[in-house]
């Protein structure tokens, strides 16, 4: 009995030991790795001094001395008492509850009170006694001592119990698993102490106690695990907490950036136009020295300058609020080519520049967005003309090759000049915001340092590529390659120009809605030298009167301002499209604002203006759009 008693003891240490490697590697919690193994080393201590106690009560102690025999036995009792205390520790760590000072000194006095009656036990034999001949005896108070020291797993189990039935922990689903295994240490003692005779040489309290630590282990992994998801979840959640944030933040922050440059782009429109409009007026004068119109035209190039800046600022805002969307029509691509390059003929061959256009393009008509189209060419045509020398030399190629996409053709065009290049290092940095070329004295090119990057963002945006070759003194070369769908027929153009536009707006009535004087006269000057008569209103208000007391034809067509007081252009579009009188209500009107977003003209048109137009007023485009919306 008392090899196979050793046997078992030795079976349990293993088992304990491999507990605490496992407990030490994988339990990553410090609090409950370290008391977990402090209990864990308790038992061990315990079954390797239970088994000692039993060979020696079987008869061993007859061959080791009485005295050794004594130390382990006391030893033994140490350990009994050490590991109930220790596991109502371990299990209050496991349920992570607390414990203030006064009930703590409480539950210690109690393992105070059981380790003096083992010390007192010793010259008194009142829980046991070591005779002379080495036998072991229980003293008068053992059962009162053995009722004491099931007191901790007693605790432990109601602790347990009322933590389950009043749910005090964040992880109520780790409650019933708490008081099961905190039922089988106490039933183990209980079983050990009332039901097992003391004759009887049973392991059964230290098996107990193996299940108990088993099942707490598999508990604390799998806790582990749930509280590392729970971990994983809570930061995925603020991250994407702060990423929510982050973006409204962002939405926010451009929101206000769009407020603003709408803000901006209105209030520096409103004078620009007034200088554009003077100064076409001025240059229309045939009485000014040469002295005269040199100035005049500085102040037309200046001016057209700050339009460009205005404009490209407004563009990269777009493109980078997602504002850009795009509007594919069908187009003839050799004939936007040709545009293209009539467009920079006349400042070609004043300064002798060689420009020459080469096509091979057998698909006749594709789907695209003009303007798009036309703004990242112009671009690129613009800047090959800016820095080319007189008699430099420009090209254009547009050539068409196979996709290997039913239905769509690729289209490469080619943008090379003998211009001033551009060096290897800003060739690094071409496409960024505001960054500008340096010449050979270090100074920075003329431009806004917007355009390539506009150029480049639009593109992108098609889906296509750019590649550039450049080198200082020599040249640069644009290869732009783009995808498009074909289109099967060419429809017709309802917006295309007119050369005789002016001719069909001699002898029209327009009644003009402007609050500012300088734009009103701008306007009134320029459209009565095409043989128009204007009316002035100067709000909203003011106009839907006018239009009121008129018979009905009288104005022919509304170019209405849009921030006015009193009443502004939108309402008083609304209120127009409201005149019981059907001629009146369905007048062409358009708005001339310097509102010029995507959304302002969405707005435009939504109150029930015809089209919009903005402002600086570019005349032939202003004339165009008059005559369009009267359907001539």
């Amino acid at each position: 009995m008392t090899f196979t008693y050793i046997l078992n003891s030795i079976f349990m240490i293993i088992i304990f030991g491999i507990l605490m490697i496992k407990v030490k590697k994988d339990i990553k919690v410090q609090e409950s790795r370290s008391i977990a193994i402090r209990f864990i080393f308790l038992e061990i201590m315990y079954v390797i001094l239970d088994a000692l106690f039993v060979a020696m009560f079987l008869g061993l102690q007859k061959h080791v001395g009485v005295r050794l025999f004594a130390a382990i036995v006391f030893l033994f009792y140490v350990c009994y008492v050490l590991v109930p205390f220790y596991w109502y520790r371990f299990l209050r760590s496991f349920m992570r509850l607390g414990l203030d000072k006064k009930k703590e000194c409480a539950i210690n006095l109690l393992v105070i009170v059981l380790l003096a009656l083992i010390v007192v036990s010793l010259p008194t034999g009142i829980v046991y006694k070591i005779t002379d001949k080495g036998e072991y005896i229980r003293g008068n108070h053992f059962q009162l001592f053995a009722i004491l020291n099931i007191g901790y797993y007693l605790l432990s189990f109601i602790r347990a119990m009322a933590v389950y039935r009043n749910k005090l922990t964040e992880q109520p689903r780790f409650l019933l698993e708490t008081w099961i295994f905190s039922a089988v240490p106490l039933f183990g003692i209980l079983v050990n102490t009332f039901v097992i005779p003391a004759e009887v040489v049973m392991p059964f309290q230290p098996l107990c106690l193996l299940l108990a630590t088993l099942l707490v282990y598999f508990f604390m992994m799998e806790r582990e695990r749930y509280e590392m998801d729970e971990e994983h979840n809570r930061r995925l959640m603020d991250a994407l907490e702060k990423q929510r944030e982050a973006t409204k933040e962002a939405q926010s922050a451009g929101e206000v950036k769009m407020r603003f440059l709408a803000n901006m782009s209105h209030d520096i429109r409103t004078p620009m136009n007034a200088i554009i409009g003077y100064t076409e007026l001025l240059e229309r004068r045939s009485n000014l020295d040469e002295v005269g119109c040199n100035y005049v035209s500085k102040i037309k190039s200046s001016s057209e300058f700050l339009l460009s800046l205005i404009n490209n600022v407004l563009e990269i805002s777009k493109i980078d609020s997602d504002q850009e969307i795009l509007d594919e029509v069908p187009l003839r691509p050799e004939e936007l080519a040709k545009e293209l390059v009539a467009t920079f003929e006349g400042e070609t061959q004043q300064r002798n520049i060689d420009f020459r256009l080469y096509s091979n393009i057998s698909t006749p008509c594709i789907y695209a967005d003009k303007v798009k189209i036309r703004q990242i060419f112009l671009n690129l045509l613009s800047n090959a003309c800016k820095y080319t020398p007189d008699g430099g030399k420009i090209t254009l190629t547009v050539n068409e090759r196979d996709c290997g996409k039913r239905g769509y053709t690729e289209i490469v065009s080619v943008i090379e000049d003998t211009g001033i290049g551009m060096s290897e290092e800003f060739q690094k940095v071409m496409f960024s915001q505001f960054t500008r070329e340096k010449d050979s004295l270090g100074n920075e090119i003329k431009g806004t340092g917007l355009g390539l990057s506009i150029v480049k963002k639009l593109v992108d945006f098609m889906g296509g590529t750019i590649e550039v070759e450049s080198e200082t003194g020599k040249g640069t070369k644009f290869t732009i390659t783009m995808v498009h769908r074909i289109a099967r027929e060419l429809v017709k153009n309802q917006n295309q120009e007119s050369t005789d536009s002016c001719e069909k707006l001699k002898g029209e009535r327009i009644l003009l809605a402007e609050d500012n004087d300088l734009n009103a006269e701008i306007a009134t000057e320029i459209l009565s030298e095409y043989g128009m008569e204007i009316d002035r209103a100067v709000d909203g208000v003011e106009c839907v009167d006018m239009l009121c007391k008129s018979a009905p034809g009288y104005y022919d067509l509304i170019l209405m301002d849009v921030q006015m007081p009193n009443l502004n252009g939108y309402d008083a579009t609304r209120k127009i499209r409201r005149i019981d009188d059907e001629n009146l209500r369905n007048i062409p009107i358009v708005a001339m604002t310097a509102n010029a977003f995507e959304e302002d003209k969405q707005e435009a048109l939504k109150a029930g203006m015809n089209a919009h137009v903005a402002k600086p007023i570019d005349v032939p485009k202003l004339l165009k759009v008059m005559a369009e919306v009267q359907g001539k």
